[in-house]
């Protein structure tokens, strides 16, 4: 859960913090206070995503904003960007939700794509698997930040 999950729709953990970094330094958001800015550079890369930043833009959720990640201690992606690239990674392939988790697993072509086109570090290197038991499972109501706040499952099977 750690390396990646899903945060009130967006990307977190430490792949969610490695995308926010990498798009930050590579000058395709600008992050301040809160607030994210989209470059004429970041409107692009976006669109050749598959993104329209200016379709998102028109809505009520802000289209770019930060949000400090629990685990990290570190901000990632929000808004309707976040929840953007959250979604067309998972269209990619790139990242395929657990069952009644927040928990996301990363697949080889999303290592691949993460690390090509985000040019994010490769934060998934040396991550072991984490057992089904110790992922927090989503119920109505349960998408937080804090794990804290979390309603664990006692068990996936009987027996």
């Amino acid at each position: 859960m750690r390396l990646a999950r899903s945060c009130y729709g967006h990307l977190a953990g430490r792949l969610g913090v490695a995308i926010a970094d990498a798009l930050e330094r590579r000058g395709i958001v600008h992050l301040d206070d809160g607030v994210g800015r989209v470059s004429g550079e970041g409107r692009r890369f976006l669109a050749d995503l598959g993104i329209d930043s200016d379709a998102l833009a028109g809505a009520e959720r802000p289209l770019c904003r930060t949000c400090l990640d629990w685990s990290e201690r570190r901000l990632h992606l929000s808004g309707k960007l976040g929840a953007a690239i959250l979604e067309r990674t998972i269209e990619f392939g790139w990242l395929a939700r657990v069952p009644k988790s927040r928990t996301l697993r990363i697949s080889g072509a999303g290592e691949r794509g993460f690390a090509e086109t985000f040019r994010c570090e490769p934060v998934w290197r040396g991550a072991a698997p984490q057992p089904l038991l110790a992922i927090a499972f989503a119920e109505p109501g349960n998408d937080f930040c804090n794990p804290a706040e979390a309603k664990p499952q006692e068990a996936l099977w009987s027996g």
